[in-house]
């Protein structure tokens, strides 16, 4: 996984003061429901939390991967999960 420990640590504690929505944190994106985290962006792949573990769920198979491109992907992913 791409995504430091210390940064993930960091979104779980940002999103706990959030609104439902998507947001960034450095160059990564992430998503909010109910003031937890429950997925987020790191470059080209998407990773949900569940329970201790983080899942991958997604991935952008573009050779470009934007702030923007990952946003999109967080908010198509949170629809789906209604």
């Amino acid at each position: 996984m791409g995504i430091k420990n210390e940064d993930l640590a960091q979104i779980y504690e940002k999103a706990k003061t959030k609104k439902d929505g998507v947001y960034s944190f450095n160059t990564h994106v992430y998503g909010v429901r109910n003031k937890q985290c429950v997925v987020f962006a790191d470059y080209r792949k998407l990773y949900a939390p569940y329970g201790h573990f983080v899942v991958q769920v997604g991935e952008n198979k573009s050779q470009f991967s934007s702030q923007s491109t990952m946003k999109t992907m967080v908010k198509k992913y949170m629809e789906m999960q209604g």
